[in-house]
């Protein structure tokens, strides 16, 4: 009877979930399963137009720039974004895209460094992990925030919960604070289950729970988060960025 394979358990809404199995199984050198199944919906909020004042918007995720994507911008607009892919995507609006290459903190200080001249605005979710506006604030930049999507729990099918029980082992990347607490209210932790977290914002969500294990990625990107997942899978990763 051949060995049953480590589950990889993918709760990223479309097409996120899409861009990390294709990436994981670009680069992941060990064999393992998946199991796809969205813990989070995502509902962009009303946004009719680019605030006429805005010089300047910062992007925290990916999310954001989708749901703002449908409207015209400026081109003398700056994106100052939380990593590279944000930044990539934030280009596709047709403004001049900066890329913090890591973390929130790492964009507060891209940003405090620069001192960006006219309005700045953070577009983001409802539920945001980081205090970007007020380090920004403490650093003598003003900064709205404008709430473009919100992320609401999805329900597993009792199917889905009875895989995810039965397999011998589970490794879960975690993209937000708002997936952990959809996969902790769910029940799905375990002693066999392993979280690879996004950031030190989502590992602290699960304080306290039964797993296996949790390890952080390097950076705040798809590229640490594969890189991180095919290290808990026991393989080496290939080619996962810098």
């Amino acid at each position: 009877m051949s060995k049953a394979l480590p589950l990889v358990f993918v709760s990223r809404p479309p097409p996120g979930d899409v861009a990390f199995v294709e990436g994981l199984r670009a680069v992941c050198d060990a064999p393992f399963d998946v199991l796809s199944a969205p813990l989070i919906s995502v509902q962009p909020s009303p946004f009719d137009q680019v605030p006429a004042d805005l010089a300047h918007v910062v992007f925290t995720s990916q999310r954001a720039v989708e749901a703002v994507a449908h409207v015209a911008w400026p081109a003398s607009v700056t994106a100052w974004c939380v990593g590279d892919k944000t930044a990539e995507l934030a280009a596709t609006l047709g403004v001049t895209a900066r890329s913090a290459q890591g973390n929130v903190d790492d964009l507060a200080r891209l940003i405090l460094k620069n001192r960006p001249i006219g309005a700045v605005y953070h577009l983001r979710g409802r539920d945001v992990a980081g205090e970007l506006v007020q380090m920004l604030a403490r650093g003598g930049i003003d900064c709205k925030s404008r709430v473009v999507y919100a992320q609401e729990p999805r329900m597993l099918s009792r199917a889905t919960k009875n895989q995810l029980a039965d397999a011998p082992g589970v490794i879960a990347p975690i993209f937000s604070p708002k997936t952990g607490e959809s996969f902790i209210n769910q029940g799905l932790s375990g002693p066999h289950v392993t979280v690879v977290a996004i950031s030190a914002a989502v590992a602290q969500v699960f304080d306290g729970q039964p797993l296996e294990g949790i390890k952080i990625a390097a950076r705040s990107d798809l590229e640490a988060m594969i890189a991180q997942t095919v290290l808990c899978l026991g393989g080496k990763p290939s080619d996962c960025g810098p």
